[in-house]
């Protein structure tokens, strides 16, 4: 791994059922290991989080160390959560956009916010990889 020292971003993605989770997990497990004096996050922003399987131990929206290797923490995103402070963060400049720039009414925003869009979960996901 010795060519992939200075990495600060992995990510693992495909369709279900190729093994993501099981690599991602073995990946930074292995990058903990090897990089005992850096603190390596593992995230999850998969809708059907696995990782509390893969890792034996309790995984949520709320970072938390992995029980024999301190310097690795997880997490699994929630999306539900992300979006709701996502809308409550922007919602009020989203409204004002689409009334100023449409002939829409605020009123008319508020069944697009509770609409099950799709992609909607990654996006979440992408921005709090990003913020994080």
């Amino acid at each position: 791994m010795h060519h992939y020292d200075s990495l600060q971003l992995v990510m693992f993605s495909g369709k279900g059922g190729v093994g993501k989770t099981t690599l991602s997990s073995g990946f930074a497990r292995r990058w903990a290991q090897q990089f005992p004096e850096e603190q390596i996050l593992l995230l999850s922003t998969d809708p059907a989080h696995s990782l509390s399987d893969v890792l034996l131990q309790t995984v949520e929206n709320t970072p938390h160390p992995v029980a024999d290797l301190l310097n690795l923490t997880v997490r699994a995103l929630d999306a539900d959560q992300l979006l709701e402070e996502f809308k409550n963060r922007y919602g009020e400049v989203l409204q004002q956009l689409v009334e100023r720039g449409s002939f829409a009414e605020a009123s008319d925003l508020t069944p697009a916010w509770d609409l099950s869009w799709p992609g909607l979960d990654e996006l979440m996901g992408i921005l709090e990889i990003q913020r994080v």
